[in-house]
């Protein structure tokens, strides 16, 4: 018999009783860590995979946004070259936007990539449109302004991709892009020589305008 307890309960009793209930409870919790162990490996494998969706992913559109930056340094090039008649006004400038090629088609690699820079990635043909809108009102309305607006236009659009290409390659450890010569230096370049023109032209129509009401006032014109 075992030693009776203050109770009224054996410690044989207690003992017997405890260790029944104890290895109720152990398997409980066995199982619950065995599924607990089960959901981390399969959310461990999951994450590896995405990782590796929008890493190709990323790759695939780094390489894409940076063979636009080129097109659009090439289209700046082209149009500075481009020939000018004697009997006509502005050179024979391409006013066509470069071609964005299409995104990859992978919905994994999508869902899995970084939302704000998919966001902004994915929202880029839309800038690229209305850079295009923005050439297309210059050519109604302010034809002499055209030659800085395809320079700036493409220029912008340029350096944007080139810089969501930089993004990418950072986010998702790629390594940096190996060019031949740098045309996000040109786009840069050509870029502030749009801007610098187009305050030029605007300084020297108010200068223009300011000498017109000078005039008027000293005619008396109301």
């Amino acid at each position: 018999m075992g030693q009776a307890t203050a109770t009224g309960r054996s410690v044989v009793d207690f003992t017997w009783g405890n260790l029944v209930t104890f290895a109720g409870t152990a398997g409980v919790v066995s199982a619950v860590l065995n599924q607990g162990f089960g959901w981390l490996r399969d959310w461990r494998t999951a994450s590896v995979r995405n990782k590796a969706h929008a890493g190709y992913l990323a790759l695939r559109v780094a390489v894409l946004l940076e063979s636009y930056a080129y097109a659009c340094s090439e289209f700046i090039s082209d149009n500075g070259a481009a020939p000018h008649l004697p009997d006509q006004e502005f050179p024979e400038w391409d006013t066509s936007l470069p071609e964005l090629a299409p995104y990859p088609d992978d919905a994994d690699g999508w869902r899995a990539m970084d939302r704000n820079l998919a966001g902004r990635i994915l929202g880029f043909p839309n800038k690229v449109r209305s850079s295009q809108g923005i050439i297309r009102l210059t050519i109604e309305h302010t034809l002499e302004d055209l030659g800085e607006a395809l320079d700036e236009q493409a220029a912008e659009r340029g350096l944007e991709a080139w810089q969501l290409a930089e993004e990418l390659r950072e986010r998702y450890r790629i390594p940096a892009a190996d060019v031949v010569w740098s045309y996000a230096k040109n786009l840069q370049a050509a870029l502030d020589g749009a801007k610098k023109a187009q305050a030029e032209r605007a300084e020297k129509q108010a200068h223009y305008l300011a000498e017109l009401a000078a005039d008027d006032a000293r005619a008396g014109v109301p």
